[in-house]
């Protein structure tokens, strides 16, 4: 509950922005694979350049009735930056939809990318006890699955 209040005061707070105006203490890396079975299996990344001190994340998981959408855009990024302005890693994952994969194909590669995550935590500086989920929509549905 208390993630999901401080998500949505952080998501009200940004304003749309894209990749190019990402500050110089955070790195946004794009695409990473967290998963071998799709192209959709890929997750963004925007974490503070200085990974020394481990930090919580917030895994954003988009909407779009399980047959739509995706990880990327204006809005999840102004979001993203919103959430690493206030000390977390951000996250958005990709996850295969349902003309490609029939349930639970979905609900598997959110919890593949939220493995992938703790084992590759130390690299982005995120504490792997401490990693939380929203998501609007289909995306909270997942969210609420993990």
């Amino acid at each position: 509950m208390l993630l999901t209040l401080i998500a949505a005061s952080i998501f009200a707070s940004a304003q749309d922005a894209g990749p190019g105006s990402t500050p110089e203490t955070v790195i946004f890396i794009e695409d990473i694979a967290y998963g071998q079975e799709s192209e959709r299996q890929r997750l963004d990344i925007l974490h503070p350049d200085d990974v020394r001190q481990p930090r919580p994340a917030i895994v954003h998981i988009h909407s779009g009735g399980w047959y739509t959408g995706g990880k990327g855009g204006e809005k999840t990024f102004a979001m993203l930056q919103a959430f690493a302005d206030a000390g977390y890693v951000a996250v958005s994952i990709g996850y295969r939809l349902s003309g490609e994969a029939v349930f639970p194909a979905a609900v598997e590669d959110c919890k593949l990318a939220i493995r992938w995550l703790r084992a590759n935590a130390d690299a982005h500086g995120i504490d792997p006890e401490r990693i939380g989920a929203i998501g609007a929509s289909a995306g909270g549905h997942l969210a609420a699955m993990l």
